[in-house]
């Protein structure tokens, strides 16, 4: 692939992403949900063994939670946060693009 049709692409994937982002901003947030869309967060170093498979030790964008995207405006209590994905994260991480689900507890905002 040829570097004009590759920087196309980015560019055209950069482009996505900031839509979802501005829709995502347009949602209201979940109650409890720490950490709202565009928010700049540190993964932590250290996952569970089920995640060794993950990107840790970077820096990303908060998208959105399971809980904020999937939700059904139509149940209230689909708000809660007893629900056990409300605070799984999708973030797009700088220089590799977006990954879903990092729990809450893995992530530290950015200062």
């Amino acid at each position: 692939m040829n570097n004009e049709i590759r920087q196309q692409q980015e560019e055209a994937a950069k482009a996505y992403d900031n839509r979802c982002l501005l829709e995502m901003k347009s949602k209201s947030i979940p109650k409890g949900q720490k950490y709202p869309p565009g928010t700049r967060v540190f993964i932590s170093n250290e996952m569970p063994p089920w995640m060794s498979h993950f990107d840790r030790g970077v820096i990303g964008t908060v998208e959105y939670t399971y809980t904020h995207m999937f939700r059904n405006p139509e149940n209230p209590d689909y708000d809660d946060l007893e629900n056990e994905n409300s605070k799984e994260y999708s973030i797009n991480i700088d220089g590799h693009g977006s990954t879903a689900w990092y729990g809450e507890d893995l992530l530290t905002i950015m200062k």
